[in-house]
């Protein structure tokens, strides 16, 4: 609890010097991002998403996973789980993942974090255009209210 509000009050005093919550955080581009802690099955800590749409301070975020936790919980939500393959711009650990589409959240953009660190520098992370229409698809399949042509 302590360090979430010295970490909002750093957020809070940063915004007078420099906003940093309306860094662009564009569509399609993958970020290392902090969860938080979680309450029941929410995702939770450290884990890659995608951003699905931004606003000024906030951003629409699918996790991504590379493993399936138990089958039996995936099953449930197979549907709004889907594979979108290997993100290539990751330079080790190039696993098939998996978009978590029924774990969708808003987040503030100060959770999404560049991967990498100083001394090995950060990458930018992308999903391709068919990627990012695997999972529009589904949330156009499943959110999206659909109308009948007269």
């Amino acid at each position: 609890m302590k360090q979430t509000t010295e970490k909002n009050k750093y957020i809070y005093l940063k915004k007078k010097v420099k906003d940093l919550e309306t860094i662009r955080r564009r569509r399609q581009n993958v970020f290392w991002v902090d969860f938080g802690k979680n309450i029941g099955s929410e995702f939770n800590d450290w884990h890659f998403a995608v951003v699905v749409q931004e606003s000024l301070y906030t951003a629409v975020v699918i996790p991504l996973s590379t493993e399936k936790e138990t089958v039996a919980e995936w099953k449930k939500e197979e549907e709004l789980i889907i594979p979108i393959g290997i993100l290539n711009d990751l330079p080790k650990d190039k696993k098939p993942c998996y978009a978590m589409i029924h774990q969708m959240q808003v987040l503030s953009k100060q959770r999404l974090s560049s991967y990498g660190n100083k001394s090995d520098g950060y990458i930018n992370i992308k999903l391709t255009n068919e990627q990012m229409d695997k999972i529009d698809d589904v949330i156009k399949l499943h959110f999206v209210k659909q109308t009948k042509e007269k």
